[in-house]
Formats: structure tokens, sequence, C-alpha cells
């Protein structure tokens, strides 16, 4: 079943994201455990769209004020074609991924969403630069609170594969 990504979010980290319904994960286990670290389920659950800041970055360069101009301008592209091209959660994959980065570490779930596709081809129109679609992923669980951000399809193969059954089992039928 299809889920419609409410909200669109632009994190302080400088990411774009589009909420899901949070009572879809009540079910969720509360913790898990993987390689004996104890990870907590978060309190928020969103599809990260695209990492505004880091494209933002490489078409501004050291360009401090236009750095902030395109970010800025992202968020509004992001709105705008969700107006038109609806974000839907189609349904999560059964591969999740231990995400490591200095001071965090988190556990994702893949998933396979509409129209992420659009968006990024609407970056490259208006830019005339070429980003990878981020992999559609929604971090479910933490170490410490703070999830990592993955950018890359490559970053995302590059992180453990993990097996949770009874998580996957919730999200069969999350949606």
């Amino acid at each position: 079943m299809n889920t419609l990504l409410s909200e669109a979010y632009h994190s302080p980290q400088g990411y774009l994201w589009r909420v899901l319904p949070v009572e879809k994960f009540v079910a969720l286990p509360a913790t898990v455990e993987v390689d004996n670290i104890v990870f907590a389920k978060k309190s928020e659950f969103h599809v990260t769209v695209a990492n505004a800041r880091g494209i933002a970055r490489a078409i501004g360069g050291q360009d401090i004020k236009m750095v902030a101009e395109v970010e800025t301008n992202l968020q509004k592209m992001l709105m705008e074609y969700v107006h038109d091209a609806p974000i839907e959660m189609i349904h999560f994959e059964n591969d999740f991924r231990l995400a490591v980065s200095p001071g965090r570490m988190s556990i994702a779930a893949r998933c396979v969403v509409t129209n992420l596709e659009g968006f990024f081809h609407r970056i490259k129109s208006e830019y005339g630069k070429d980003f990878p679609v981020q992999p559609p992923h929604v971090s479910l669980y933490t170490q410490n609170g703070a999830a990592v951000g993955i950018d890359s399809t490559e970053q995302m193969e590059s992180f453990k594969k993990v097996e949770l059954p009874v998580v996957q089992r919730v999200l069969g039928s999350a949606l």
C-alpha cells in the first residue's frame, strides 16, 4: 500500500526530507542490538530526499552566499516539485544497514519511493550539474540520538548489512 509522505522539512544539517506517519512505526521494538551495541528507536521517521547543503556546496564552491542561496532554492524546488509529483513510499526492502560515521551510529532500512529521480532531474535542469539520486532509506534506530547521513548508493553499500527479522516483519505490514 502506498503512503503519501507528508510535510517536507529542512534539517539544521542541510538535509531535505519527507516525513512518515509515526503511527506506522509504533509496533517496532523500542531497542535492537547489533554487534553487542544497543540502538534505540527514533521518535520521528522520514525519508531523506537530498543533502541540500552538500549539493549547494558542489554548486557554489567557496562562495558562502551562493551556497546559502542554492540551499534555500533547493528547499523551494522540493516544495514545488511534490505539489506536482507526490513522493510516495511504496514499501521497505529487506535491507538494513549499520551506518557509521565519527560519533554516530544508526540503522537504516532501504525503501522504494516514487518520484525521487524527477527531483534530481529538476536540480540538473536548474543548475546544469548531475547529482546521483540518494538511496531512499529511513533511519530507524540510533546509538546516541543522531542518525548517519547517507548521500550515495556507494556509501550505503559500504555499510555492513544486518539482519533484523522482527523489524522486517513490522515494516512489512507498516505501509
